[in-house]
C-alpha cells in the first residue's frame, strides 16, 4: 500500500468565473470526481455543470452545462462525458467541443441519479428508479 500521508503535491479550487465563461456554473456541492482515462484531466460532477480540470495545475479545459443531480463520468476513450438529467435523460458531450452537446439519449421514467462507463466495453450504464444499460449503434 502506498503511502499518501504527505498531504497533497497540489491544491487548487474551481474557478467559477472560468467555468462560466467556458460555459456552465458548477452550484452547491460537488457530487463526483474522476481521472480521465489518461490521467490528464479530472471531472468534476456538479449540479449545474460539470467541469474538466487540467489534473495537475487545475485550469478549466471545459464546463458542460446540466439539468439534474450532478452526476457525470468520462467515457473510456476520455474524449467524451456522459450526465445524467433531471428529465431522465443522458447528455453526451465532447471534451474538446463542448459548447456543442454531442447527444441526447432518452429512456428514464425519472431524474438519473448516476451513469458509468465500462472501461473494456462499450457500453454506458445509468439509473434512476431502474437500471439501464446502453450499446453503441
Amino acid at each position: 500500500m502506498r503511502n499518501y500521508g504527505g498531504g497533497p503535491f497540489a491544491t487548487f479550487a474551481v474557478d467559477r468565473d472560468a467555468a462560466a465563461a467556458a460555459g456552465g456554473t458548477p452550484e452547491g456541492a460537488w457530487t463526483g470526481l474522476e481521472f480521465s482515462p489518461d490521467g490528464e484531466s479530472l471531472l468534476v460532477a456538479a449540479p449545474g455543470a460539470h467541469v474538466v480540470l487540467c489534473a495537475f495545475e487545475g485550469h478549466v479545459k471545459a464546463a458542460l452545462p446540466c439539468a439534474g443531480p450532478g452526476t457525470a463520468c468520462f467515457t473510456p476513450d476520455g474524449n467524451h462525458v456522459v450526465g445524467g438529467g433531471d428529465d431522465g435523460a443522458l447528455r453526451v458531450w465532447r471534451v474538446d467541443a463542448p459548447k456543442r452537446r454531442a447527444a441526447q439519449i432518452a429512456g428514464h421514467a425519472g431524474p438519473v441519479g448516476k451513469v458509468a462507463a465500462s472501461p473494456k466495453f462499450d457500453v454506458l450504464a445509468s439509473a434512476c428508479a431502474n437500471a439501464c444499460l446502453w450499446i453503441a449503434d
